[in-house]
């Protein structure tokens, strides 16, 4: 399986991860070869904020675009990294159109965005916790943030060495040839990526028509993370209640509860809690006022109120109430893609995707993201990790009451670049999204 290397590889045994966006990517074009990845110098710090920026419009425009009316949740940077890859053998109005939709100014070198993916995908961070016995510390997994990336190109045809070249410069990805008119082979690779990076199955992803197409190109990407939360939930304060989801009857949900010191802040529009995890992974929850449309209010978080409610947080004492979160499922993300304003990239009469020898463009024909997580009492897909307790709460008085049940958004952030990696709702239990 051919594989990207170097951008937040584990050195050890990588843990079983829960949260995790893969994204899959299909376009014709012709074949390709093996290349090694360049490596680049970090960039001025003033160019990764520009970069940071980019991804963070691109993250809400993407949850926007995707007009979700379900529980869902949206990565950002590898759809970043698919776009930025398509941009080495575009031209004419199919560039602009991907420069604008992946946003990097000018000023900013196009490759220093994998510098950014180098800071968020970092390796596995350790700490020494007390086991319990006598004061005993032992050695402990406390983070993991990674991509992984994978690129298989039809056997039929061959691109041009230069263009190989500027795929691999901008992504690192290998290329191992794959045969796109057997679906079925098609099948069986997406299903072992996903359970290799994902740990999950995915089953029969819906694949777009290959037959009597010439060539294509597939490329995955996923972001996995696992991170403990400061001050965990106890198992013991979580119980069955009612989750309102707007239309039908109210699900079932187990919600977790516990009074806890947390960045909080309120106004007219909905209340936000902001939970620390280990490896500076903030997880915000943006709950609506019950009388305020999520949907609603999630424009006016794009457009700048995100980042207010951000900046008037405060830490005051609560009592906070979330639902255990699991989900897993495939997105089709064509149409979050075309809310970019990328629209040729889908019309072979308009692709000016180049690359191949012979000169046919390339035509996107489908775009997918699996994804896996689960928020329970640790943190994030944090089943495996220790890293704060409960803390003493006696004498501690909550100043506000945040009850999440009814749907809120949520939004995942590193707080060291302030890139936000994840954005998406929650609407309630979903088993299954296929």
């Amino acid at each position: 399986m051919a594989r990207k290397r170097g951008l937040g590889e584990l050195p050890e045994a990588r843990p079983s991860p829960m949260l995790g966006a893969a994204l899959l990517l299909l376009a014709c074009v012709p074949a390709g070869v093996h290349a090694e990845p360049s490596r680049h110098s970090d960039p001025p710090e003033s160019h990764v904020k520009e970069l940071v920026e980019s991804n963070n419009r691109l993250a809400w425009k993407l949850h926007l675009g995707s007009k979700p009316a379900r529980t869902q949740l949206i990565a950002s940077l590898p759809i970043l990294l698919e776009l930025q890859a398509l941009t080495s053998g575009a031209t004419g109005e199919t560039l602009r159109e991907l420069r604008a939709a992946v946003g990097i100014p000018e000023a900013v070198d196009e490759y220093d965005y994998l510098s950014l993916i180098s800071r968020v995908s970092s390796k596995a961070d350790y700490a020494g916790l007390p086991d319990g016995s006598e004061g005993a510390r032992v050695r402990q997994q406390v983070c993991s943030s990674s991509l992984d990336a994978a690129l298989w190109i039809d056997d039929r045809v061959t691109l041009r060495q230069r263009f190989i070249n500027e795929v691999h410069r901008r992504t690192n990805l290998e290329v191992e040839r794959v045969d796109f008119h057997d679906r079925a082979q098609v099948q069986r690779r997406v299903k072992m990526w996903a359970q290799r990076t994902l740990k999950l199955d995915v089953g029969d992803v819906e694949l777009p028509e290959l037959s009597g197409r010439v060539s294509g190109i597939l490329s995955l990407c996923s972001h996995q993370l696992q991170a403990g939360w400061h001050v965990p939930f106890d198992a013991q304060d979580t119980i069955p209640a009612a989750f309102h989801t707007g239309s039908g009857r109210p699900r079932s949900v187990q919600m977790m509860s516990g009074r806890r010191r947390v960045r909080y802040v309120e106004d007219e529009l909905a209340q936000v809690v902001a939970l620390q995890a280990s490896g500076g992974m903030d997880t915000f929850l943006v709950l609506p006022r019950a009388e305020v449309r999520l949907d609603e209010l999630e424009t006016r978080l794009s457009d700048g109120l995100f980042d207010r409610y951000r900046s008037d947080l405060k830490s005051t004492p609560g009592l906070v109430s979330i639902p255990r979160m699991i989900f897993h499922g495939i997105a089709d993300l064509r149409e979050p893609v075309r809310s970019l304003g990328v629209a040729r990239v889908f019309d072979a009469a308009q692709s000016q995707l180049g690359g191949s020898v012979g000169g046919d463009p390339m035509t996107l024909v489908g775009i997918r993201q699996a994804s896996h997580y689960a928020i329970d009492e640790m943190g994030i897909s944090a089943a495996a990790l220790r890293v704060g307790s409960p803390g003493d709460v006696e004498g501690l008085v909550p100043q506000f009451e945040f009850t999440a049940n009814r749907p809120f958004l949520i939004v995942i952030r590193h707080s060291a670049t302030g890139a936000v990696l994840f954005v998406g709702r929650y609407a309630g239990p979903v088993t299954d999204t296929r």
